[in-house]
């Protein structure tokens, strides 16, 4: 499985090199091996891959997987596409240009009406993210684990999820946002907001973060 993984990484790094000449590559797969970039160039602009979103799920026979890669400026993604193999879904979104869903374009609701949250690994080990699903849960929402993390943004985009809460990780240096940035894009795009969980100002630093309709906020915090 990890052999697939990483063959169609180097297909994709391949392809975007070819593409926009040198520049800069952070993909899960060489960084799970290296604790690197797949490649490193001068310049703002930058990509962030994750080959197959959801790898367990695809293992264990589910469909929630997906293939994730984001152009980024900066501390920021400026174009995100992630495709849903299961079902030939294909999310793509352009900062200030909205998002779109095979060609539809997404707008979220307001509100979504089941109040079900995707919720990472990590987000138990923190005591900011404990403390805010305790609550959510006293409001009756539903929990579910994140299994894509790309894809369960993207069901945010369409309306079909309330919020979604999760620890990110950085290692020397390198924010590790291969699963994040492409669907985080696609959801901001459609009328979603992301936070912190410390109250601080957005950003991609480690620490707890959550995504979620209007209401959700409104409850959160």
């Amino acid at each position: 499985m990890a052999e697939v993984e990483r063959r169609l990484e180097s297909e994709i790094v391949a392809l975007i090199l070819r593409h926009f000449g040198p520049v800069t590559v952070l993909a899960e797969e060489h960084y799970a091996l290296h604790g690197d970039y797949a490649h490193k160039a001068s310049g703002d602009l930058w990509f962030a891959v994750d080959p197959l979103d959801g790898s367990k799920s695809y293992k264990a026979g589910r469909d929630t997987y997906a293939v994730s890669v984001a152009a980024c400026r900066g501390t920021e993604p400026v174009f995100g596409v992630v495709y849903r193999p299961s079902s030939g879904a294909l999310y793509v979104a352009e900062k200030g240009g909205g998002a779109s869903v095979s060609g539809r374009p997404l707008t979220a609701p307001i509100e979504a009406e089941r109040r079900l949250i995707a919720v990472g690994n990590g987000a138990v080990l923190s005591p900011q993210s404990n403390f805010a699903l305790e609550n959510l849960l006293l409001l009756s929402y539903e929990l579910e684990h994140m299994a894509c993390t790309s894809l369960k943004l993207c069901f945010l985009a369409e309306g079909t999820r309330a919020g979604f809460i999760k620890l990110l990780g950085s290692a020397g240096g390198l924010p590790r946002v291969w699963g994040l940035a492409a669907g985080q894009l696609i959801s901001t795009e459609a009328g979603v907001k992301p936070a912190r969980l410390d109250g601080g100002s957005w950003h991609w630093g480690a620490g707890a973060i959550a995504v979620g309709d209007q209401r959700f906020h409104e409850e959160l915090f």
